[in-house]
């Protein structure tokens, strides 16, 4: 408890979910907790893990979208190209993606993965 509200002081994202008996749901962002204990689980927020070059790879080979570097206009539909040894690198902070069917683009996070290719 005590680790979780001294991150919160810290500047840190907390995460919540409400306790339901025996049943929890799902975690969510909390601006500003009311420290519920009774009837809530505090977390600090875990940060996003990224896609590997290798999911990366088979995101794109599956057909669901394209990626680009941040900065600048050139998009890449299917291919991606990089050194065997990197297979399980998470790709940079300047790679986005985004799918056929959308303008938005995203980070690509191992969960946008495990949804698409699992």
């Amino acid at each position: 408890m005590i680790e979780v509200m001294q991150a919160f002081e810290e500047g840190k994202e907390i995460e919540t979910r409400v306790i339901l008996g025996q049943e929890e749901g799902p975690w969510h962002y909390v601006h500003t907790p009311v420290w519920n204990w009774p009837n809530q689980e505090y977390r600090v927020k875990e940060p996003e893990r990224r896609m590997t070059y290798r999911e990366l790879a088979e995101w794109l080979v599956r057909g669901k979208g394209q990626w680009k570097f941040k900065e600048g206009n050139l998009c890449c539909s299917t291919i991606i190209s990089y050194s065997q040894d990197m297979d399980n690198y998470e790709v940079p902070f300047s790679y986005t993606i985004r799918y056929w069917n959308s303008e938005t683009w995203l980070t690509p996070t191992k969960e946008i993965f495990l949804r698409d290719c699992r």
